[in-house]
């Protein structure tokens, strides 16, 4: 009885595979804008979160962000000792450190902002108009899909009375 193996260059490629590689691709590209600002994207995202006011703690970060709290203590730790950030304990429950953008942070935060925005500019450049509608309609509808999906790991959020 002969076998056959399957190689895998044999499959076509997946489209949550090819999405995989355009995350790549464009996180690579904005790595590279990034890198003169000593920032990473998931820096520039921190400090976007703080700047709209939907997160102002590390816990706070972790959910919104979906990673652990110990991962958002490296993303933070390099900013606040850049004084991109301050740290102080919160009025109504000393345990909890409130984070703040200060100044240069907020000037940093335009200016990474206004870089990836060129960066995506650029690499959308050859899409049409009809053309990026469908492609954000098409994510919208795979991002509510999944999230609505039983495997789905949704962040956890901590009880009202335990924050």
């Amino acid at each position: 009885m002969s076998r056959r193996i399957l190689i895998v260059t044999e499959f076509p490629a997946s489209t949550v595979y090819q999405l995989k590689r355009a995350e790549l691709a464009v996180r690579n590209c904005v790595e590279a804008v990034l890198r003169d600002m000593e920032l990473t994207p998931n820096q520039l995202l921190v400090l976007a979160l703080l700047e709209r006011g939907e997160a102002s703690s590390a816990a706070e970060l972790a959910r919104s962000m979906g990673i652990q709290p110990q991962s958002v203590t490296e993303l933070i730790g390099p900013l606040q000792r850049n004084s991109m950030i301050s740290r102080k304990p919160d009025a109504a429950n000393k345990r909890v450190l409130r984070i703040r953008v200060t100044a240069a942070g907020k000037r940093l935060f335009l200016k990474a902002t206004e870089a990836a925005m060129r960066m995506e500019q650029e690499l959308l450049a050859n899409f049409n108009a009809t053309d990026l509608q469908s492609l954000n309609r098409s994510l919208d509808y795979l991002v509510t899909h999944a999230e609505a999906h039983s495997c789905y790991s949704k962040p956890r959020r901590r009880p009202a009375s335990a924050a």
